[in-house]
């Protein structure tokens, strides 16, 4: 079996995030994508809407595709990759595990907790994000990690499309168009939960 993991902050979770899960899901031949959001996001550098509200969003994203899961919620406390990591090699010991991440976090994943052990426990699936770090970068850091690593597996994935959550925020806030960006049950949960200033 195959295990996909996509963690973040899911602030909120987007048609982005569901193309990356979906491309890794055909190229891999995942059985199964999680998607995980972080209950404190301790590397972020500002205030997160609150992990119950976002679980719900990443539940109405989800739809019948894929899995929500609350494992880092339930956790409490701030959210490490690596305590996520030995949460499904537990749920699913004869897995193979797929680790979803946007370029921006994985060339930061030398400052991660244990991070040596996450190299070593599951494959790294590294989409590229327009706009943050390029793609050359991010084959670079690649490749020297696999080299000082030798165990560990890292694929380079070109990524195009250029939606953040930072920006529906903003076009939420400020009363643009964020329909088309978002999933049909994503935009309605905004909009019933009153999230990001919507009116």
């Amino acid at each position: 079996m195959k295990i996909g993991i996509f963690g973040g902050t899911f602030d909120p979770p987007h048609i982005g995030h569901l193309t990356m899960a979906d491309t890794a899901m055909r190229k891999f031949n995942l059985d199964r994508v999680y998607f995980v959001p972080a209950n404190d996001p301790y590397m972020k550098g500002h205030k997160v809407t609150p992990a119950g509200d976002r679980l719900i969003l990443v539940g109405a994203a989800c739809g019948l595709d894929y899995y929500p899961s609350a494992c880092e919620i339930i956790r409490g406390g701030p959210s490490y990759t690596v305590d996520t990591l030995r949460y499904f090699q537990k749920q699913f010991p004869d897995a193979e595990l797929f680790l979803i991440v946007g370029g921006d976090a994985f060339n930061q994943i030398n400052e991660w907790k244990e991070y040596e052990y996450i190299l070593n426990n599951a494959t790294i699936v590294v989409f590229g994000r327009p706009g943050y770090v390029s793609l050359d970068n991010n084959t670079i850091y690649a490749e020297e990690t696999e080299r000082i690593f030798p165990k560990a597996h890292i694929e380079i994935i070109p990524f195009t499309l250029d939606i953040s959550s930072t920006k529906i925020r903003a076009a939420v806030a400020n009363g643009d168009s964020f329909r088309y960006l978002v999933t049909t049950p994503v935009y309605k949960c905004i909009k019933e939960m009153k999230l990001y200033g919507c009116v």
